[in-house]
């Protein structure tokens, strides 16, 4: 094999990624456009993602071989990542193998540095490394075959619709295992873990608000920093903090929240909190925590959390022209 060949086909593995987000991305375009032939399902994929695999890789100074090695690399992350997202949703009981046949959608790369007019040799590389087998064929379970979506039976489904880019990884990770609770049917173990993405999120929006008070920033941030001072006062504070519109009338513009929305976003944290607070000994309740209860909780996640993290983006921007002032 050829020095050029070598080169072109290890540059090629280092280009693979299976990112996380590419295996969520895959498990929500599965189910929202399932088909129970698994061939079927990934083309489709690849196409939708403008990352079909070449029929062939050529590796000559003619063409762009760098630019072929990129969409090949693309083609194969990308099959990697739905083998990951399908075996992902088996696990979830989203989708079922029918029947024993496997497929393998990676076993080998046709490569050549042929051109017309010019001689060369083409040949077959072993891609065995890299293959996933998934079933042949699947179905949808009886339970779920009525229901479009089922993002609460999944941490990176949940997350996928959540869609919130500046998420902090602890909240992040409170509300996978809070998913994966609910799964089980663990609703307290679900609420505690709720209620810490909660007490997380409220305790950043306090700490992104300080930064843009002109007086007593880091006063007013030692107060949500503090351990001893329970969270329903520290949202409070966050909540009153952000009803002065003469310093964040710019970020209600940025995030496109008001105080008075804030206040929604409140008495879904207080729920949350209530219903929570039942982890404690003799503790109860006003309302069981029910499936029905805990399901609206955590659907109620969904928007509040996107409020509240949008305007924590919108008071990071604030900060960022503030600095910008007092340096000019």
């Amino acid at each position: 094999m050829r020095a050029e060949v070598r080169e072109a086909l290890s540059e090629l593995l280092s280009q693979v990624s299976v990112t996380n987000q590419r295996v969520t991305y895959s498990k929500s375009y599965v189910l929202k456009n399932f088909e129970n032939d698994t061939s079927t399902l990934l083309r489709k994929l690849l196409e939708d993602v403008e990352a079909r695999m070449p029929n062939e890789l050529v590796i000559h100074p003619s063409v762009d071989t760098s630019g072929m090695i990129k969409q090949v690399a693309e083609s194969i992350s990308w099959t990697l990542a739905c083998c990951e997202a399908i075996w992902g949703l088996i696990s979830s009981n989203l989708l079922i193998p029918a029947g024993s046949g496997v497929s393998w959608p990676i076993r080998s790369l046709n490569w050549t540095t042929v051109v017309p007019g010019g001689g060369g040799e083409s040949s077959t590389e072993d891609l065995s490394d890299l293959s996933l087998p998934v079933p042949s064929q699947m179905v949808k379970p009886p339970s779920i075959i009525c229901q479009e979506h089922q993002p609460m039976t999944d941490p990176d489904l949940y997350l996928h619709d959540l869609g919130i880019e500046n998420l902090s990884s602890e909240v992040e990770e409170a509300l996978r295992e809070a998913v994966r609770c609910f799964k089980h049917d663990l609703y307290l173990a679900c609420l505690a873990l709720l209620g810490k993405a909660s007490e997380g999120a409220w305790i950043e929006l306090g700490l992104a608000l300080c930064q843009n008070i002109p007086k007593d920033a880091e006063e007013k941030a030692s107060f949500f920093r503090d351990p001893f001072i329970g969270i329903g006062r520290k949202i409070m504070e966050a909540l009153k903090l952000y009803e002065h519109k003469d310093i964040f009338q710019d970020v209600y513009k940025k995030s496109g929240y008001r105080p008075k929305e804030l206040r929604n976003a409140v008495i879904w944290a207080d729920a949350v909190r209530e219903s929570r607070n039942s982890v404690h000994y003799g503790a109860k309740p006003a309302m069981p925590n029910s499936y029905e209860k805990v399901s609206a909780l955590m659907i109620g996640a969904v928007p509040h959390l996107k409020m509240v993290y949008s305007i924590i983006e919108g008071a990071a921007k604030g900060h960022k022209k503030c600095k910008v002032r007092r340096h000019k």
